[in-house]
């Protein structure tokens, strides 16, 4: 303050005297900020704030803007008017010091570009994996180029099942050659439509590979639901379960339905057709090849058809495929040329053990009556067994079962012309033939138990 005085006393002095240009010069010696009230302007005459382009390296006292790349300029490296030190470089907008050999500054680190993934090739350029294949690739750098490579299956060596695969094979990826339907044991190796890979090789759907071959497991009896499942002969496989019947010959005694007292549905003479115009309710559960059934109906060619209103001449024939019929049935001497005397049905025993008995008695051939037998057709509740019964018309015991072993000298009554045996697929014959136009019931009394697998 007291300066201020004496400053202001001088000047007074001086400029009283005659010395305005001495007074003039003293003002002017002043200096900035000290006790004056000015600030120092160090901008241009035009009043902008340009960048020092002379500024030192490292010298960070940088305009607001500038003409120049921030990231890469070594002389505004992050700002304007940054610049770098001498033999540093400038990348991402970082001052990098020099790299070793191989190396190259990238965002003030030093990096590999010929082998980096991030930055293969140049700073900033990051390799993928590749889109294309049914397992991930690993993505990878070599000779500054984004490759890629696979992973080595879990107990594998490198020469596995999962290769990599290039762009000249479909799209390039890692595929698991087992598996991939667009690499199925070799690369650009397609599945076609409705096929699958399994196990290197193109199968239908629902399918299985066997013994290094397709199977359908769904059809397969060799293969039925899983490789070497086989159904026991004569079985089939039908949606992945065996399904069929294994026979046997038990001692049973012959059932009559006729003898019994059981409804009488007819009294034929060579005539070929149904005997029932309605169905026969099956008074219990019984399953047909997998199916459960509900009626039957009974036909002149000792044949019981099962399920709806059956068509067709009236039984399957085994070799004329003009005479197959369209429903599942059970052929106990399907012969156009046999007569009966009268068929018949009835249920004997009781619960749980019911068993379903149709019967065609004093069954002869062409009309001639030197020799006859009797033969029942037999279902059983709860095992859904099926039996073909065969006896001498009118033996002790309702039948023959009694009566010894007689020969059956009549070859058309041995079934020389018959068709004996099962089924169930339409229009196809019998699934299950037990004989077909050949001597089958050569003596008597016989009986064929069919058990279902």
């Amino acid at each position: 303050m007291h300066y201020l005085r004496r400053r202001a006393a001088l000047l007074s002095i001086l400029a009283g005297a005659g010395l305005a240009g001495l007074a003039s010069a003293a003002a002017s010696c002043a200096s900035p900020g000290q006790g004056t009230n000015e600030s120092f302007d160090a901008g241009a005459a035009d009043g902008t704030t340009g960048a020092d382009s002379g500024a030192g390296p490292g010298d960070s006292s940088a305009g607001s803007t500038c003409d120049a790349n921030t990231q890469t300029d070594w002389n505004n490296c992050g700002a304007c008017g940054h610049r770098c030190a001498t033999n540093d470089t400038c990348s991402c907008g970082q001052c990098t010091a020099p790299c070793g050999a191989g190396q190259s500054a990238c965002c003030g680190k030093c990096i590999d570009t010929a082998s980096d993934p991030y930055n293969c090739g140049q700073c900033g350029n990051e390799c993928f994996p590749p889109s294309g294949g049914n397992v991930t690739g690993v993505a990878k750098c070599e000779n500054s180029r984004c490759t890629f490579t696979c992973p080595v299956p879990e107990g594998g060596a490198e020469a596995g099942t999962i290769v990599a695969c290039g762009a000249d094979a479909g799209p390039a990826g890692c595929y698991d050659l087992t598996s991939a339907q667009l690499a199925c044991g070799a690369c650009g190796h397609a599945c076609g439509t409705g096929l699958q890979c399994m196990d290197s090789l193109c199968c239908t759907a629902g399918s299985g590979v066997c013994g290094g071959a397709c199977s359908n497991l769904q059809s397969d009896p060799a293969n039925c639901g899983a490789c070497d499942a086989g159904c026991p002969s004569p079985g089939q496989c039908t949606g992945g379960k065996c399904l069929g019947y294994v026979t046997s010959n038990p001692p049973d005694a012959f059932l009559d339905a006729c003898a019994v007292g059981g409804t009488t549905v007819g009294a034929l003479g060579g005539s070929s057709g149904w005997l029932t115009s309605t169905a026969i309710s099956i008074p219990f559960t019984f399953s047909f090849y997998g199916t459960a059934q509900s009626q039957i109906f009974l036909g002149s060619e000792v044949t019981l058809g099962l399920g709806g209103t059956p068509n067709g001449i009236g039984y399957p024939d085994c070799k004329n495929p003009i005479l197959f019929t369209n429903y599942p049935a059970i052929m106990a001497f399907a012969d156009g040329n046999v007569s009966t005397g009268k068929v018949c049905y009835a249920t004997v025993g009781s619960a749980p053990n019911r068993k379903l008995v149709a019967s065609w008695d004093n069954l002869t051939y062409a009309g001639d009556a030197s020799f006859a037998l009797d033969v029942s057709i037999v279902l059983s509740e709860g095992s859904s067994a099926i039996e073909l019964q065969y006896a001498v018309p009118g033996a002790p015991g309702d039948g023959g079962a009694d009566a010894g072993s007689v020969a059956v000298t009549d070859s058309n009554l041995a079934g020389a012309n018959a068709t004996i045996g099962l089924q169930v697929d339409t229009f196809k014959g019998p699934n299950l033939s037990l004989s077909c136009d050949t001597s089958f019931v050569t003596s008597l009394p016989l009986s064929v138990a069919l058990t279902p697998l």
